[in-house]
């Protein structure tokens, strides 16, 4: 296994020789009409027999760069990026293309009810396989994007690229996990969150959110963005939220998107990936409360429990309980 030192700078355009066929011109692009998925200033469309483009004024150039740095590892199969670039479209926008290998066979979303029993357990082990490869790429030292931009995430807050950005919680990587954590704090006050629940987080944090490694995560694994191929081999996409997080994130932030609707989820945090529970109790109410807007919790008065006694407890599922009801 190998680890990038940088970032592939854009314009970037693949060799000749590694292209299935001409690469489709922006205006060939934009006049397409096989179009996957579009909306919210991000399209994405099938391009002839070999490429998917995703294009747009809100699609980021990060995505397509993480595409090329997790390729240069070499650990799992992913899709090749065949050009990266941006462009001002007609209305006077910077609107970026990423045109990407066509990678053939249905999204996990569409196939998974088709499944028997044994093939969802073979898509675990796969995936199993996959995060353990992913897992041995030896991290740079620090807790962040790939090399080491403001992060993107929606979890994160970051304001625009001018002088104030460089002060902007979690806009540059963490050296350490304690300083990931008074991040994600930081993040929660900026975002008008309640001043005595932070009190909590940033004290539970200490307690819970400690002694992980950095390591290389997808941190969007869902069902619809991984492709199940012809031969049941597996291919995961959509890396726009990858980077060196936290061990616990990638367990955190599937459960966190996945719907209770299959038995994903149960393949996926018995098999597929290392449980971190306790992380994800804590450490998700508060991304949930960021992504919904809702910017304070009932404390629930009656219990009269102030931060520093509710610090000097150890967490366990009755608290939990409490504190979500």
């Amino acid at each position: 296994m190998k680890v990038p030192d940088y970032l592939s700078e854009i314009p970037f355009f693949a060799r000749s020789s590694r292209l299935p066929a001409t690469l489709p011109t922006p205006e060939a692009i934009e006049s397409c009409n096989r179009v996957i998925k579009e909306g919210y200033g991000r399209r994405i469309i099938q391009f002839g027999q070999h490429f998917i483009v995703k294009h747009g004024t809100r699609v980021s150039v990060m995505e397509g760069q993480n595409l090329l740095y997790v390729k240069k590892t070499e650990a799992v199969p992913i899709p090749e990026v065949y050009a990266l670039y941006t462009k001002i479209n007609l209305d006077g926008r910077l609107a970026t293309y990423i045109i990407m290998e066509y990678i053939p066979g249905k999204t996990l979303e569409a196939a998974w009810p088709n499944l028997s029993f044994h093939e969802k357990h073979g898509v675990a082990l796969q995936l199993q396989e996959h995060f353990k490869q992913l897992r041995k790429v030896p991290a740079p030292g620090y807790f962040g994007c790939f090399g080491n931009p403001p992060c993107e995430d929606s979890v994160f807050w970051t304001l625009p690229c001018d002088d104030a950005a460089q002060n902007a919680p979690l806009s540059r990587s963490s050296r350490t996990e304690h300083e990931f954590n008074q991040g994600l704090v930081e993040v929660y006050l900026e975002n008008e969150g309640s001043e005595q629940i932070a009190e909590i987080y940033e004290c539970m944090f200490s307690e819970v959110l400690k002694n992980h490694r950095a390591v290389l995560t997808h941190a969007d694994l869902q069902k619809n963005n991984i492709i199940l191929k012809e031969d049941k081999s597996l291919v995961v996409i959509d890396w726009e939220a990858a980077g060196w997080w936290p061990e616990y994130w990638e367990y955190s932030a599937a459960t966190l998107a996945a719907e209770f609707s299959d038995d994903f989820l149960i393949y996926l945090t018995t098999t597929a990936l290392d449980e971190y529970p306790s992380e994800c109790a804590w450490l998700n109410p508060m991304i949930r409360e960021l992504w919904r807007g809702q910017r304070s919790y009932n404390l629930e008065v009656k219990k009269e429990v102030s931060a520093y006694e509710f610090c000097s407890r150890k967490p366990n599922a009755e608290w939990l309980y409490d504190l979500s009801t």
